[in-house]
C-alpha cells in the first residue's frame, strides 16, 4: 500500500507541475547548480533500470588535472557541491577517485561532497577504509533487496556477495570512527519495501547499523532515461514514472554542470540516450575555462530550448524533468 501510495503520490504532483506551467509566471533567475565530476563512465553492473547497457560512450576516466582545473573554477564561479556521481557508471572503478575527493574536500568554499556508487568495489583495495578515513559527508549505496537472486536479475551481475561483504565492513569500520559518513542505503526493489525488513540479510547486516548517521529509502517509480527504458524492462513491483507534459519552463538539472572524462562539460548530469557525448555537451575545459563555456551561446541555446519549444531529442520524453519553479 505504501508503494503505491508514494507512486501515485509523485504522479499527482507531476500533473499538479504540469498545470502550474501553463499558468503566466516568471521563472526564477539562473543559479549554478551541483559540479558532477564523473570520475568514470565505466560500470561493473548492468542494471534493468539503467541506460548504461545500451550506451555507446568511449569509455575513460576523468584525468585529475581537468578534475582540479573545473573544480577551481567552479569555486570561482561561487560553487558549493561537487559530485562524484557519473551519468552513468560507478565512482569506485575509478582508480584516481580518492585524490580527486581528497582535493575537494579540501576546498573550504566546498560544503557538500558526495557520490552514489554500486558498492560491488566496496571491499576491494580496502576502498571501504579510505573513504572513512577521508571522512567523505555524504555516500549512497544502490543496491536491490538483499538476495543474491534478486542482485543478479536487477543488476545484471553475480556480484551480490562482493557487495554485502563490503557494506558489512563499511558499516562496521564506520561505526568504529564514529560515524564520519552519512551512509544512505538507496533500495531499487522488485518486491514491495515492507517485505526489505523481513529478509534475513536486512536483518543480520543492516539494520543493525541503522542510525541518524545511516539511513534508508527505495525508488517508488523509475524514470524512462528519455526514452531509453521502457515498462518491459523492469520487474516485479517496479512502476515507470509519469512523463511530464508540458515542458515550457527549463529543468532545473540544466543548471548542474556535468565534467565528462575527456574534459567535456556538459548540461545535465542525470540522464542520456545513446550517449552522454550529445547535444547537452556545451564546451570542453581543455580549451576554455568553465565561466566562458557556461555563458557561451550554445549554453544559452540549450537552456533557452525549454521557453522556445524546441526540445533537444534527450529531453523530449525525459521523465526526469523537474520545472526551476519546484
Amino acid at each position: 500500500m505504501r508503494d503505491s501510495a508514494r507512486h501515485y503520490l509523485q504522479t499527482f504532483l507531476s500533473v499538479v507541475q504540469d498545470l502550474s506551467r501553463c499558468l503566466p509566471r516568471r521563472p526564477r533567475p539562473l543559479r549554478l547548480g551541483t559540479l558532477y565530476a564523473g570520475a568514470t563512465n565505466i560500470c561493473n553492473a548492468r542494471c534493468v533500470f539503467c541506460a548504461y547497457k545500451t550506451s555507446t560512450s568511449p569509455r575513460g576516466h576523468l584525468p585529475f588535472e581537468i578534475f582540479k582545473k573545473a573544480a577551481d573554477d567552479y569555486v570561482a564561479l561561487g560553487g558549493r557541491s561537487i559530485s562524484f556521481t557519473p551519468t552513468v557508471g560507478d565512482p569506485l572503478v575509478d582508480p584516481g577517485l580518492f585524490e580527486k575527493i581528497k582535493y575537494a574536500l579540501g576546498l573550504k568554499s566546498i560544503e557538500r561532497v558526495n557520490f552514489y556508487t554500486n558498492g560491488i568495489l566496496l571491499a576491494t583495495n580496502n576502498n571501504y577504509r579510505s573513504l572513512v578515513d577521508l571522512r567523505v559527508p555524504e555516500i549512497h549505496i544502490s543496491m536491490p533487496q538483499p538476495d543474491r537472486s534478486a542482485y543478479q536479475k536487477i543488476y545484471g551481475v553475480d556480484a551480490y556477495p562482493q557487495l554485502l561483504e563490503g557494506l558489512k565492513l563499511f558499516l562496521e569500520y564506520n561505526r568504529s570512527q564514529g560515524e564520519p559518513c552519512s551512509i544512505q542505503i538507496d533500495f531499487r526493489l522488485s518486491i514491495p519495501a515492507s517485505q526489505i525488513v523481513k529478509t534475513a540479510d536486512f536483518v543480520a547486516f543492516i539494520q543493525p547499523h541503522l542510525s541518524r548517521k545511516v539511513t534508508m529509502t527505495y525508488m517508488p517509480n523509475y524514470d524512462n532515461w528519455g526514452g531509453m527504458i521502457q515498462e518491459k524492462h523492469l520487474l516485479g513491483a517496479m512502476r515507470m514514472r509519469r512523463i511530464p507534459t508540458v515542458k515550457t519552463v527549463m529543468c532545473r538539472r540544466m543548471e548542474d554542470v556535468a565534467i565528462l572524462w575527456d574534459g567535456s562539460v556538459r548540461l545535465c548530469a542525470c540522464r542520456l540516450q545513446k550517449t552522454e557525448f550529445d547535444e547537452l555537451v556545451v564546451g570542453n575545459l581543455e580549451l576554455q575555462s568553465l565561466k566562458e563555456i557556461l555563458q557561451s551561446p550554445k549554453a544559452d541555446a540549450a537552456r533557452a530550448s525549454f521557453r522556445r519549444r524546441e526540445l533537444l531529442p534527450v529531453c523530449r520524453d525525459c521523465s526526469l524533468y523537474e520545472t526551476t519553479w519546484f
